[in-house]
């Protein structure tokens, strides 16, 4: 039976790719460290509308600065999703 390593490291990996199964991980790692964030954002951004949904969803409970990393997850998604008008008036909101 093989060990997995933690999501942080698999990050790391160019190759990684996450599954829908590290998405509650990957939105606990945005409480990380900058470089943690950046990886951890990136790879949310496959999970489009969801992840978005779910950032969105955060917001209200989040603190500083993991309510920022949220809203930068809603963004890349507005960008990336022309579906997204959900995602983009919430970007408005927080103006």
């Amino acid at each position: 039976m093989s060990v997995r390593a933690p999501l942080r490291e698999r990050l790391r990996d160019p190759g990684y790719t996450p599954g829908s199964r590290d998405v509650g991980e990957l939105f606990t790692l945005l409480a990380d460290d900058e470089d943690t964030v950046e990886r951890a954002t990136r790879a949310l951004r496959r999970f489009g509308l969801a992840a978005a949904g779910r950032a969105m969803g955060e917001f209200e409970r989040a603190e500083p600065p993991l309510r920022a990393r949220l809203v930068a997850v809603v963004g890349h998604v507005a960008r990336d999703a022309p579906e997204a008008s959900e995602a983009r008036e919430f970007l408005v909101r927080c103006l």
